[in-house]
């Protein structure tokens, strides 16, 4: 989540920038080529997280867990990694 007193969009990516850097040059090339799937359900649960984290910060019921953080959620194993 980006507000007026948060860091920008590219503030927050530079963080994974040296993970991301660090790939071997074959992955690199795989990645620039692959397009993510969207499935209705996994937009559902990302609208909810969303949703959820929306409601907490404007209601002021307690901080947003998502604030200047991304998140990364893998639909196998349904583990959540925030940065």
């Amino acid at each position: 989540m980006l507000g007026y007193n948060t860091k920008t969009y590219e503030e927050i990516f530079q963080s994974w920038a040296k993970d991301i850097h660090s790939q071997n040059e074959l992955i690199k090339i795989q990645n620039n080529k692959h397009m993510a799937p969207s499935m209705a359900a996994s937009n559902a649960i990302f609208a909810n997280i969303a949703t959820w984290e929306m409601i907490k910060d404007i209601t002021g019921i307690c901080k947003s867990v998502l604030t200047e953080q991304r998140i990364l959620f893998n639909l196998k194993t349904m583990d959540m990694v925030y940065g």
